[in-house]
């Protein structure tokens, strides 16, 4: 019997504010080690996003290679991909040294769909092969592209996707074996959790699960960040992460991965979603400074000690004067994320659910191509066909300006 562990979206080197969200990561793959090691498991699947950026602390990756060390010695070896947060060319850099360590990286789309292959034996269970699907930028590298596509560059994402895995599923059945795919990539039946980049759930961007080919025994999903099964036809699951990423995830608790079990070629042991408990959960705070004091509002704030804490006050302009000695209060409590202001009569304006510091500038995308469309009157296929790729390739320069700055 093979037994394999499918996760994602570590984002090590997450922080929210002010606070690291280094300890909430550590707990939960604490959590995982101890369950491979009482397990057994044979494989580990990280689905991308292993970091939150391509700039990369030595103190998370101790903590992501120190995982990779501890459970190799439980005889499990890890498949990886990257994912829009990561750095492909860092990850290229540590191949062949995680490798050492039983970790088998996958940093891009290859042109070569024989090298996005791996094969394992395992005595008395066979063979077993996975095939990789890192993040592919909706600005498609030059060389696969021309490798895959016999069309001009007009074609869109999601038909030069479904032709490379087409082509890849075809290139499965050379093996005598089951086939994994693992894979950073929106389906368009997925429910998404509010903190994924607007660029990356576009709907130009997500492919439908009917078309992606069948001949994958199991798809072993990341990049969204809510976990769930998204097609009733192939077992194709999103894991999610492993801990509430931003408040765009406050309201799911319900973190974890998937873990399923393989004999003779068919999976023996139907995908269980096994859940990890939180370190601290995200919590949103409302307080009418008609009704609360700055004492009730510390007293409460400090009982909540397991809690990464976004506030917002609300206060009629007479009340204003009071918000320098409330603000200076709460600053000094632990797990404070952000203060947010509004005078009373607009409180039924304020938009919670959305955490502005974890937007994304690729949004302008979509605002643009509003514009363009609405207030131009101009043509959304020219659009995406000839001013949309100009504005990604503006962005993955920027993109790669910054990594540098941050190195």
């Amino acid at each position: 019997m093979i037994k394999i562990v499918h996760t994602s979206d570590w984002h090590a080197g997450k922080s929210n504010g002010r606070e690291s969200r280094r300890e909430d990561l550590q707990y939960s793959l604490n959590q995982i080690e101890q369950f491979i090691k009482e397990e057994r498991v044979d494989f580990l699947l990280v689905c991308g996003d292993i970091f939150d950026k391509p700039s990369i602390s030595p103190q998370d990756m101790l903590i992501i290679w120190n995982f990779f060390i501890n459970i190799k010695q439980y005889g499990t070896k890890s498949i990886a991909i990257t994912g829009n947060h990561d750095s492909k060319e860092f990850f290229n850099s540590m191949k062949s040294l995680l490798k050492l360590i039983d970790v088998y990286v996958f940093d891009r789309v290859s042109p070569e769909i024989k090298s996005s292959f791996v094969e394992f034996e395992k005595e008395q269970d066979g063979k077993i092969c996975f095939f990789a699907f890192p993040y592919l930028n909706p600005n498609i590298p030059v060389d696969v592209y021309e490798k895959f596509s016999s069309s001009s560059y007009s074609e869109k994402y999601t038909d030069f996707v479904v032709r490379y895995l087409e082509l890849a599923s075809g290139y499965a059945l050379n093996f005598s074996c089951p086939v994994i795919m693992l894979s950073h990539i929106a389906i368009s039946e997925a429910k998404i959790s509010g903190t994924e980049k607007e660029i990356s759930v576009r709907q130009d961007f997500c492919v439908p699960h009917a078309r992606v080919p069948q001949n994958f025994l199991y798809y072993a999903l990341g990049h969204i960040h809510k976990n769930q099964r998204v097609s009733n036809t192939k077992r194709m699951y999103y894991s999610g992460t492993l801990y509430q990423i931003d408040f765009g995830e406050e309201k799911d608790e319900n973190k974890g991965f998937y873990f399923f079990t393989i004999k003779d070629g068919k999976i023996d042991k139907e995908p269980e979603f096994q859940r990890v408990s939180l370190k601290r959960k995200l919590k949103t705070y409302d307080f009418d400074l008609t009704n609360s004091n700055v004492n009730s509002i510390v007293q409460q704030l400090s009982s909540s000690k397991d809690t990464l804490k976004r506030i917002f006050l609300y206060y009629k302009p007479e009340q204003k004067h009071l918000i320098p000695e409330i603000v200076s209060k709460i600053n000094n409590l632990e797990g404070i994320i952000s203060i947010n202001f509004d005078e009373i009569d607009n409180k039924n304006e304020m938009q919670k659910d959305i955490d502005y510091s974890e937007l994304s500038y690729m949004d302008i995308i979509s605002l643009y191509e509003k514009f363009y469309s609405e207030v131009k009157g101009g043509d959304l296929d020219f659009f995406r066909n000839k001013i949309q790729p100009r504005i990604m390739k503006l962005i993955e320069e920027f993109e790669k300006s910054q990594m540098v700055e941050g190195a």
